[in-house]
């Protein structure tokens, strides 16, 4: 129904307005309080509802609103009727707030068309209706918009709101199901299984790899209402994030790089914590191997691999010439049955320039949790920023932190993502930079001893890295603050307090039995399915230290270290594995669980038995213009497979197969139909978009039917008349002023036609090749056809100017090159706009040493790599077809002197000084110091001075040198040259 025929029918939008305080009293209306959220579909499908409602409360606009639902009405409903309004707007004109509304998708009537105001009715039996609303705070106060419907059908309420199921964080056997309701308990479907939990989240364990999932959602007290059931589809992946990171594993698709190339502090953020990401890029995401190796920035203090560790992650450059930031992300998931401590070690090296504090140097960590929120902002992460106020290792203009470690109690965030971050940034200048070396790994959480069995044990170890606390009752009753104790009295429970190095408040307590320690292995284990022929089975083991291999002691102590034989020829090393069954029969699985470095070893063996399934089969038959569907699945083909399973208390024991056959239908051909490339063409609901670039002949087929019978299959064939490509071939004769043009396509027909009119087309307009001298700016167009008669043809244009000759000229400085100005100039003086292309010729010796081809800019600057003889400068210009060049040299000054003012001896480099020269003869150096005592003289350049005096090393200081010399070009008496040199150690 169109808008205008709305507005012509007012009394039947007034009467539903009138009726509807009667409708919001009944005592069986059905409220949805929703508010629109972008992108939402509000699904109603086979609720009945006597009313319902979606509203956009009123609200003062601060911020600029942009949403948009999509309602989907799948049963007959009767009426609808939609009122907004938008508060505060100058007119109904203002384009700035505005509502939307489309019958169907956005392809299809537009109801409502950017109004400010008003409402729309209608009656539907089954559709979808999209809405979208937008509004300003430059131009609104508030917005209001509702949508009401009723009918006389029984209303089905249901108590609880649920909304927005999503599923995130998937991997190969788990994934995080969330979801939005005010309800305090949740009935979750998914594979065999039934839950009902509390909450708005669910971490789904026991899944199979690359497999698809439906997962349906019922708020409790709902359960078995249609409309308040929700139901959302996601496929597992091949991999897992695993239970630990390896911060030196580049190439985990669970590890992120990142870099950055601005020097705000601002752009170090979480999700993307820089600018990009790239793959892993040396230098800057560094692994470093060797054991061995030391920092040359700490002057060989700092151990690039901390001790007991083979490997480590350097972030970040160990220079900076420009500003780089480096950053990289890892996600683990916590499974505190394999790992319930994370450890990371760090060291980080800074320097300390004198900018302000948000444009030094930084290095940062941080843990976060799935939602990207930091989970323990005190203990769970770091921002270190360059400052000699640290506390480091302070070098004068550098400071380094040794290595560092932390630990993460991972109890709390057990079966949760969890996403660690590191980011590492140079200063806002770029001259100064800012590096991290890290190392990761996992355990779980225990004291360890070398001792076990019947004997006391004597020495106790707790973990690396710590700050340590021993006591027995009181932590005021302080044993030791040693990483191990020797104890004193056996059989009984000793504690230790162990905490950050960094931050005694981060702490952890680990408890010990000193007796006579045993190991006591045990398991439990939990049965998932999800089609009643696959198994796995998730084991906790539950393993024990007891003293006297019977009875736990009770401090939850576990043991070191587990081997499992699952009785189905596969074994694990995993403290707590998950193992695969694919048959129903009962499997002897035996556990090995050791303490004392493996010297007590302790077994036991359960019986698990998979369950096992009955069949049964459904015959059904329908038309091939219909479709089969059951539980989400749709069946088009004659078809004998499983349809549905039915769990029971022990596992799943019943399953139906369908046995579908398919009758077939009359076909009825309707002919042939043509359509062009460039216009939309739509025949019962099959479209062809505007961009086809190949000839296509469809069959094109829909079925009408009714409900209860098969009708007849109508087909019509469709030839899609193609847009072809063309290409054009232009060539210029600069002499006599012409252009040699030709268009290729693979089209059969073709014409030629320009604007304005060219007269040297008359007669020509079928010429593969034309020769067109234009005296304007000329568009030539080239019409390509699949007909004689230029049915749906393709234009292609090309713009030609006049031919012309351009010109070029260029500018050099300086006139000549010396040792001490290397650097040259050129400038592209020509006074047409044309394009250009520099060469530059660098020549030593006579001979090319260097040919150069710089960007096209009108301005070139450089300086060569080496001494030259001279530098020879060409410049071609073009307006596209013509071209000119011009060319100029610039010497080398015959005499040329070139001497350093700064030395290092004891240095790698730059550790002796030398004078350069060109062009000159009979040469005496003397060197002074600043008394005036002759300290070095040579009678040769080629004899550098090395810092000493009769074989004993100067002093620190500034030193004066006298260069006496005859030049080629003044060859009649002696120069000379005088300079200052300053030796560093």
């Amino acid at each position: 129904m169109a808008i205008d025929a709305h507005r012509s029918n007012l009394w039947k939008i007034l009467l539903p307005l009138l009726l509807l305080p009667a409708l919001m009293t009944d005592a069986a209306a059905q409220v949805i309080d929703a508010v629109m959220v972008n992108g939402e579909t509000v699904n109603l499908s086979n609720c009945r509802f006597v009313r319902g409602r979606i509203d956009i409360p009123d609200q003062v606009i601060t911020s600029d609103f942009d949403s948009w639902a999509v309602v989907d009405f799948n049963d007959r409903i009767g009426t609808i009727v939609a009122n907004w309004r938008f508060a505060g707007i100058n007119s109904n004109s203002d384009t700035n707030s505005y509502v939307d509304i489309w019958d169907g998708d956005q392809s299809g009537t537009k109801l409502v068309d950017h109004s400010c105001f008003g409402s729309v009715y209608d009656t539907i039996r089954s559709g979808r209706l999209t809405i979208h609303a937008k509004g300003y705070a430059a131009s609104c106060l508030g917005i209001s918009l509702g949508l009401i419907w009723y009918s006389d059908s029984l209303a089905s309420v249901c108590k609880y709101r649920l909304r927005s199921p999503s599923v995130g964080n998937i991997g190969a056997h788990t994934a995080l199901l969330m979801w939005d309701s005010n309800s305090d308990s949740m009935y979750i479907e998914y594979g065999t299984g039934v839950h009902m939990i509390t909450g708005n989240s669910k971490l789904l364990v026991g899944l199979d790899s690359n497999t698809e999932y439906t997962v349906t959602l019922n708020t409790w007290p709902d359960r078995g209402r249609e409309c308040c059931k929700l139901k959302t589809t996601f496929t597992t992946i091949n991999q897992s994030p695993p239970c630990c990171i390896d911060v030196t594993d580049l190439d985990s698709p669970f590890a992120t790089c990142y870099v950055s190339s601005q020097p705000t502090p601002d752009t170090f953020f979480v999700p993307t914590p820089l600018d990009s990401v790239v793959a892993p890029i040396n230098g800057r995401h560094t692994v470093m191997t060797d054991p061995t190796a030391t920092d040359p920035n700490t002057c060989n203090q700092l151990h690039v691999v901390p001790p007991g560790h083979s490997t480590s992650l350097r972030l970040g450059d160990v220079y900076s010439e420009v500003f780089r930031g480096e950053g990289i992300a890892f996600q683990m998931i916590v499974d505190t049955m394999q790992y319930d401590i994370f450890m990371l070690k760090y060291a980080a090296v800074l320097q300390v320039p004198s900018h302000q504090l948000s444009m030094m140097p930084k290095f940062t960590f941080t843990i976060y949790d799935e939602n990207m929120q930091p989970v323990d902002p005190t203990c769970s992460a770091a921002s270190f920023i360059a400052s000699p106020d640290l506390g480091w290792n302070d070098m004068g203009g550098l400071c380094w932190k040794d290595w560092t470690t932390i630990g993460i109690d991972l109890t709390p965030y057990h079966g949760r993502f969890l996403n660690i971050v590191f980011t590492t940034r140079d200063c806002g200048g770029g001259e100064h930079y800012g590096y991290a070396y890290i190392v990761t790994e996992c355990f779980r959480k225990g004291i360890t001893s070398p001792q076990c069995g019947g004997e006391a044990v004597s020495h106790l170890i707790a973990p690396e890295g710590f700050n340590y606390l021993w006591y027995i009752d009181d932590p005021e009753d302080t044993i030791s603050t040693s990483p191990d104790v020797d104890i004193s009295i056996g059989g009984v429970i000793y504690h230790c307090r162990i905490s950050y190095v960094e931050n005694p408040a981060c702490s952890m307590t680990l408890s010990v039995y000193s007796g006579a320690r045993y190991p006591l292995a045990d398991f439990d284990y939990n049965i998932v399915t999800t089609d009643c022929r696959h198994f796995n089975v998730v084991f906790t083991n539950n393993s024990t230290v007891s003293n006297d291999g019977i009875h736990p002691v009770g401090t939850g102590e576990p043991c070191e270290s587990s081997w499992w034989d699952f009785g189905n020829g596969m074994t694990s090393d995993l403290y707590s594995p998950t193992t695969h069954y694919d048959v129903s029969d009962t499997f002897n699985v035996t556990l090995v669980s050791s303490i004392g470095y493996g010297h007590c070893k302790d077994t036991i063996t359960k019986a698990i038995i998979m369950p096992t399934f009955l069949n049964y089969d459904e015959y059904y038959a329908v038309c091939d213009s219909m479709t089969w569907w059951r539980d989400n699945t749709t069946y088009y083909n004659d078809t004998i497979g499983p349809l549905d399973l039915h769990p029971a208390p022990n596992g799943c024991d019943t399953a139906y197969a369908l046995h579908l056959n398919v009758h077939h239908s009359v076909t009825n051909h309707l002919g042939t139909d043509t359509s062009c490339w460039s216009t939309p063409y739509s025949w019962h609901n099959h479209t062809f978009p505007d961009t086809n670039s190949i000839l296509v002949t469809a069959h094109l087929i829909d079925s009408l039917y009714t409900t209860e019978v098969c009708d007849s299959v109508v087909t019509i064939d469709v030839v899609r008349i193609p847009k072809y490509d063309v290409s054009f071939d232009a060539g210029a004769d600069c002499l006599i002023k012409q252009y040699h043009l030709q268009a290729t396509s693979d089209a059969p027909y073709f014409y030629w036609s320009s604007s304005p009119p060219d007269p040297t087309l008359d007669g020509h307009t079928s010429d593969t090749v034309l020769t067109l001298s234009p005296e304007h700016f000329t568009t030539y167009n080239y019409h390509a056809s699949y007909t004689s008669d230029f049915q749906c043809p393709t234009v292609s244009p090309i713009t030609l100017m006049p031919v012309s000759f351009p010109t070029a000229e260029l500018r050099v400085k300086p006139e000549y090159l010396t040792l001490d100005e290397m650097e040259y100039d050129a400038y592209d003086i020509s006074h047409e706009d044309q394009e250009r292309s520099w060469t530059l010729l660098e020549f030593v010796g006579g001979e090319p040493y260097a040919i150069v081809n710089p960007q096209p800019e009108e301005h070139i600057h450089r300086r060569p790599a080496t001494i030259v003889d001279s530098v020879q400068v060409w410049l071609e210009v073009t307006n596209g077809f013509c071209h000119d060049t011009a060319h100029a040299s610039i010497p080398m000054k015959y005499t040329s002197i070139y001497a350093p003012n700064i030395f290092t001896p004891d240095e790698a480099t730059n550790n002796l000084f030398q004078i350069y020269a060109i062009g000159v003869a009979e040469v005496e150096l003397d060197i002074y110091n600043r008394e005036g005592l002759l300290i070095y003289h040579c009678n040769d350049l080629d004899h550098p001075w090395d810092g000493t005096r009769e074989g004993r090393p100067c002093v620190q200081g500034a030193y004066v040198w006298r260069l006496r010399y005859i030049s080629d070009d003044f060859p009649i008496r002696k120069q000379e040259k005088y300079g200052t040199i300053v030796l560093i150690r």
